[in-house]
């Protein structure tokens, strides 16, 4: 059973739950004409956070039994860390960054704001909006043994980011604001050499209100993700034809990235 596992950020403290691969099986009478009752999922906690976790995003898994996630945590301030939650186990805090904000952002990084993702090389990679050698945010590296490296060092803030592998090994980003045209961006990184390359600029939305059946450009991109044939796909915010009665702008829609500064709208 696949399933994409989101952490419940209620009310602390926090349980994460998980569909495990068993069922129980349904109660009263077989279907009609007989056979095997319908079968319903188990769910099952597999971690209860104390009060000094909440966790920032979603959890992501290698298949090994272990989930993993960025969290914030109050231990001597307000800071983030990378967790590692094993059913009937303690979360383990596989590595804590800074919990306060210095004069001089620490170079390691500070505010981990992009959800981790598994790369091809099996490691944890992610993104901080401060801190690094520029102070602008960074790209960081972080085994499962809890070894941490930073990929890269941004030369400019970007706002949104949210990551991507590709099964080729490079690591795909978006941001969600900024960039040299102010609607966000589409790069690419390549894990071993750690620079980044803009792959697409979008145009920041216009401050007016655009009329019925005006065509607005596409800003914001999000939701990354590999498709079946290789591409990365994803969702714009806004943009599009401003449709009757809309209160919106525009809504946007899903995308296909085709190559250096190319791509193209596959739904809305």
């Amino acid at each position: 059973m696949h399933m994409k596992l989101s952490c419940l950020a209620g009310s602390l403290p926090v349980a994460i739950v998980s569909v495990v691969t068993g069922v129980a099986w349904g109660q009263g009478a077989p279907p009609p004409g007989g056979g095997t009752p319908t079968p319903k999922p188990v769910f099952e906690e597999i971690s209860m956070m104390k009060d000094s976790f909440m966790p920032y995003g979603d959890l992501v898994t290698r298949g090994d039994g272990a989930f993993y996630c960025v969290a914030e945590w109050w231990v001597g301030g307000k800071g983030r860390a990378i967790l590692r939650l094993v059913p009937g186990e303690e979360p383990e805090v596989l590595h804590a960054f800074s919990t306060k904000q210095d004069a001089k952002p620490p170079v390691d990084g500070y505010n981990p704001n992009t959800p981790v993702i598994f790369g091809a090389d099996g490691a944890l990679y992610g993104g901080c909006s401060s801190g690094g050698a520029n102070g602008n945010g960074m790209i960081y590296r972080l085994s499962v043994d809890g070894v941490f490296s930073v990929v890269c060092d941004l030369v400019e803030p970007m706002s949104g980011m949210q990551l991507v592998a590709s099964p080729d090994g490079m690591i795909y980003g978006a941001t969600a604001e900024g960039g040299p045209n102010g609607g966000g961006t589409l790069f690419s990184m390549n894990p071993n050499g750690g620079a980044l390359t803009t792959l697409c600029a979008f145009q920041e939305m216009p401050s007016e209100r655009p009329l019925e059946g005006e065509q607005s450009p596409f800003s914001c991109p999000t939701d990354l993700a590999v498709g079946a044939d290789g591409k990365i796909y994803g969702r714009f915010e806004y943009g599009g034809v401003m449709s009757a009665g809309s209160r919106r702008r525009s809504y946007g829609g899903l995308f296909r990235y085709d190559g250096p500064g190319a791509f193209t709208r596959v739904g809305s």
